[in-house]
């Protein structure tokens, strides 16, 4: 009766009870069910449509992360997938009100959500960091509305000196401030280097004592990873070469 009772709040909730007759909504009062107004509904409907009209106007799209939440802790993100869904799956008897498409069309909504892809999305917080604080740097480990964004940029590093990056995501990237430099120093990028190539000719990265500097160097980053001393950017770097923790 619980999961029953949950599910037909929500579509009546969904729908604005225009899927529900007036029998119905009796039936569900005389329950002791109290259901918020169509017009209460809506006000809250335009509530939410007015934080993404917010995020379009200063964007100039509604590419919004899953995740992402307004300054004052509305789940945007959330909402407008909730959005996609119910409109996906629209019937006559569980109808997506037309005027809400409209709405939310004319702010740049895409419904097919598979278009809006996770790079894009990651690019989107990318942008507004830049846009907040003139630059990009973050670190590592940073996370942004659920997003860990310091390690989608360490990949987009990594892809760039891979030439698997796009020359047109090379160029939105450089819009913003990222430069292709490694964020480390140039002794632990050489020693990496060493161990990038130890791991392309051999497969692995068990490092044999005689070969002492590497072995020492790839010895000293385990202990840090294990001491929580390792930045997030050079575990990542680490873990593409094959590197075992333990």
């Amino acid at each position: 009766m619980g999961r029953w009772l949950e599910h037909i709040i929500q579509v009546y909730r969904d729908t604005f009870g225009v899927a529900f007759s007036k029998e119905q909504i009796e039936g569900l009062a005389a329950l002791g069910v109290e259901l918020p107004s169509p017009q209460k509904l809506e006000e809250d409907w335009q509530e939410h449509y007015s934080e993404a009209m917010a995020y379009y106007y200063q964007r100039g799209n509604l590419c919004v992360p899953l995740l992402f939440k307004t300054e004052n802790g509305f789940a945007l993100g959330r909402w407008l997938y909730h959005e996609r869904l119910l409109a996906k799956s629209s019937t006559p008897s569980r109808p997506y009100m037309e005027a809400h498409r409209e709405k939310l069309t004319n702010i740049g909504m895409t419904w097919d959500y598979q278009t809006v892809s996770t790079w894009d999305q990651n690019y989107e917080i990318a942008k507004s960091y830049y846009d907040v604080h003139g630059n990009i740097c973050i670190n590592g480990a940073a996370e942004i509305n659920g997003i860990k964004i310091g390690r989608w940029l360490i990949a987009q590093r990594s892809l760039f000196h891979r030439g698997k990056l796009s020359k047109e995501r090379t160029l939105k990237l450089e819009a913003i401030g990222v430069d292709w430099c490694s964020p480390f120093s140039q002794k632990w990028n050489a020693q990496y280097e060493e161990a990038k190539n130890f791991f392309q000719e051999n497969g692995h990265l068990h490092i044999p004592i005689r070969l002492k500097s590497l072995y020492t160097w790839c010895t000293a980053q385990r202990k840090k990873y294990n001491d929580g001393k390792l930045d997030a950017g050079q575990i990542i770097l680490l873990n593409e070469i094959g590197m075992q923790w333990k």
